[in-house]
């Protein structure tokens, strides 16, 4: 089980000042990524123009911290390449944003890069049914409106995950979207092991505190 916190971030400065308030605290720190097309408003690097210095995922973490990117983008299989190459050890695409879900997850193993695929809250779970097997994670958004921290958390996200840990038992959860101090042990009751946390954690005066209060629920 892991504490995942969620970087947004306008511009690769941004971007580094949170990772350097977590960095050391968790093993993965998830990178959001907005095109404006796919999610409604845009983060790095989107917001400087065009894709380019990939290169700054790398330089931003330590030796053992793993960078997972959540591309929150329409056909994600154009720029994951670029991810890959400049550090991303696990990429989380978006199963409606894509035809194309095989094929990216093919590249990913080849590349020996984790995957995930994201489901938002309306999209069936039945919709991975074809992908089990080949996806390391599904991760649920637990929230309606994608692409800002704060967003409202939607309760029937428990059901979601009961029902996919009974329908496969084996497959690993991760939960994104309104996950706070008050549900994080309702979210892992119902089978997730892993909570991505943007807002509960930046928001805060000490973020490094309060990746630790999510870890004592853990325990």
């Amino acid at each position: 089980m892991e504490i995942v916190p969620a970087i947004i971030g306008k511009n690769i400065k941004e971007v580094e000042d949170k990772v350097t308030k977590v960095l050391g605290s968790v093993k993965w720190i998830q990178i959001d990524v907005m095109d404006g097309i796919f999610s409604p408003t845009k983060s790095w690097p989107y917001t400087e123009g065009a894709i380019s210095d990939l290169s700054k995922i790398d330089a931003i973490r330590n030796d053992d911290q793993k960078i997972e990117v959540h591309l929150m983008v329409k056909d994600p299989e154009k720029v994951i390449p670029q991810f890959v190459e400049y550090g991303a050890d696990r990429i989380v695409f978006h199963y409606e944003a894509t035809k194309n879900s095989s094929e990216i997850i093919k590249f990913l193993e080849n590349e020996e890069v984790e995957v995930a695929v994201s489901l938002m809250m309306s999209t069936p779970i039945s919709a991975i049914d074809e992908l089990i097997g080949e996806i390391d994670s599904v991760q649920f958004m637990s929230i309606d409106k994608i692409g800002s921290y704060g967003q409202p958390f939607d309760k029937k996200v428990f059901n979601r995950i009961k029902d996919t840990k009974e329908k496969y038992p084996g497959l690993s959860i991760s939960v994104d979207g309104g996950v706070s101090l008050q549900n994080a042990k309702e979210l892992l009751d119902a089978g997730a092991e892993d909570l991505v946390i943007g807002s509960a954690i930046f928001d805060k005066s000490n973020p490094e505190e309060e990746v630790f209060k999510f870890k004592n629920i853990m325990v």
